[in-house]
């Protein structure tokens, strides 16, 4: 109610009601601050909110979660936090049956960034293998 303008007020608010169970009162907090300024925390946000609310039926919410991810990456491809819910929103919607969709089949690809979809790692980087261990 001070500021208004304040993104991150907004984006804090939305977690405080998120974490309470008031989902829809999250997401207006959320896009409340999109329409501030857009920013990929709370477009990361609002991805996770919509796959934790949508049950395994509504393929839309997740497709939506999915363009949304898509949008916080194409923001700032050099976010570790987007890409991580922009993978979350892929397994998400594999597994919800829109298994044919792929970056580039998507209509999205690295938009010509250095690193972003040609295989190879943005310039001064490393990229190690990923390691998991099975219990």
């Amino acid at each position: 109610k001070l500021d208004p303008s304040n993104v991150d007020a907004w984006n804090t608010l939305a977690e405080c009601v998120w974490k309470g169970g008031r989902l829809s009162l999250a997401r207006g907090c959320l896009q409340e601050a999109l329409s501030v300024r857009t920013n990929t925390e709370s477009l990361c946000q609002l991805s996770m909110l919509l796959r934790s609310s949508s049950d395994s039926a509504d393929a839309g919410l997740i497709f939506e979660s999915l363009r949304i991810a898509k949008e916080a990456v194409a923001l700032d491809v050099r976010c570790g936090r987007s890409w991580y819910v922009l993978g979350n929103a892929f397994l998400s919607s594999y597994f919800a049956g829109e298994a044919g969709v792929s970056p580039v089949v998507g209509g999205w690809s690295g938009g010509g960034v250095a690193g972003v979809g040609d295989g190879q790692p943005p310039a001064g980087q490393r990229i190690d293998h990923l390691r998991a261990s099975l219990k």
